[in-house]
């Protein structure tokens, strides 16, 4: 028997769609929570600390028992660092060649031709005055005949030393001669006269002490480089401690000489406090970290901040005291486990970031979302992770 067609309707295709709709969505939303994540990155604000205390470096620990009827010697309320004293001297004599040049004034010379327009012989006598007409005065060096109506030449030599004897040619008049006469018997020179500076090397004040005082300082040099060489790794020489001195020098030259070279022989002294620095350090380090508050976590040493000076100095009793200062930096105690995570479900990373801008310990904060389609902390607290960077 035929029944015929059974009539579904638009209302249950309408279902069937819905229904899948549902489905996909269902999926869709676990597959989200399944899969989203957000990892927060905190890191807490570093806060600086310092240390400063003073010690006292000594070569020795001295405690005596006292004598009958006398209390014993309290050593010094002071943290004691154990040093010792270095001390020596050194004696050297040393050959000086590097001696500045000195510009030296000397008489200038050159020569001359005298003319004689008389009809009589005329003679001159040795050191006879020529005076240039630029007014600067000469000499002859020799006596010399000029005979009537001829010449003769001479060497001259000006009066004074100096750089103003250097002249070009030029006419001179002889001095001491008859007015009526200067026209008619004359000189002149062909050359330009030389010689009024030289160039020497000259011994000053000046020159010996500075050469004292180099070579003293290259002892210096030599004295602390071989004390250096025969410390330890975690020695060091207390700088402010070094004490130097001349004890004696002598050059053997005197001043205003003119010498290629000459001798400086010197003898110094030097006294120093070498101690165990690394000791001073890690002693410092331990009172730094000691200074750290219960709620405090101690991160690091902040770089080139361990100096150390000297106060009070003592050679003789080889004794100094120093003040020591070192900082570091340190975060607070801060776990993930004090955030309530409850509170950051559904925030995106700007809500997230605002959230921690309330805890003072923490500096920054950044956020991580994954997958890529993520755009807010997810519901599942398991799938919310909290990191803090130390």
């Amino acid at each position: 028997m035929y029944i015929g067609k059974i009539e579904t309707g638009r209302s249950y295709k309408k279902i069937v769609i819905l229904f899948i709709l549902i489905s996909i969505g269902l999926i869709a939303f676990v597959t989200y929570a399944s899969f989203s994540r957000a990892k927060i990155t905190l890191t807490p604000k570093e806060e600086t600390l310092g240390v400063d205390f003073k010690v006292r470096l000594t070569k020795e620990i001295k405690e005596e028992a006292p004598k009958e009827g006398e209390e014993a010697e309290k050593l010094p309320e002071l943290e004691i660092i154990l040093g010792k004293i270095l001390e020596e001297e050194k004696e050297e004599t040393r050959k000086i060649t590097d001696i500045p040049l000195k510009e030296i004034d000397e008489k200038a010379k050159g020569k001359v031709t005298i003319y004689n327009n008389k009809d009589k012989d005329q003679p001159l006598l040795p050191r006879t005055q020529l005076l240039s007409d630029s007014g600067i005065l000469f000499r002859t060096d020799e006596r010399v005949v000029i005979p009537a109506h001829g010449a003769v030449e001479v060497g001259i030599t000006a009066d004074q030393p100096g750089k103003q004897g250097n002249i070009e040619p030029t006419h001179f008049t002889i001095v001491r001669i008859w007015k009526d006469w200067q026209k008619d018997i004359y000189a002149e020179s062909k050359e330009p006269t030389t010689g009024g500076t030289r160039k020497a090397k000259v011994i000053t004040q000046e020159v010996i002490d500075q050469t004292k005082d180099k070579v003293a300082q290259d002892l210096y040099d030599q004295v602390l480089t071989r004390w250096q060489e025969g410390l330890t790794e975690d020695e060091k020489i207390l700088e402010d401690s070094v004490f130097k001195e001349i004890i004696s020098f002598k050059a053997s030259v005197k001043p205003d000489q003119e010498v290629e070279e000459f001798d400086m022989k010197v003898k110094v002294h030097l006294k120093a406090l070498a101690f165990n620095e690394k000791a001073l350090y890690d002693r410092a380090y331990t009172k730094l970290k000691a200074k750290v508050p219960q709620d405090k976590e101690f991160i690091t040493v902040k770089e080139n901040s361990f100096s150390y000076k000297v106060e009070n100095l003592d050679l003789e009793a080889g004794t100094a005291d120093i003040m020591v200062h070192l900082e570091g930096t340190m975060i607070a105690k801060i776990s993930p486990e004090v955030f309530d995570k409850e509170k950051l479900i559904g925030k995106d990373t700007y809500e997230v970031k605002k959230y921690f801008e309330q805890f003072e310990d923490v500096a920054s904060c950044e956020v991580e979302f994954t997958p890529f389609w993520t755009r807010s902390v997810p519901s599942l607290k398991d799938h919310i992770e909290i990191v803090i960077i130390r």
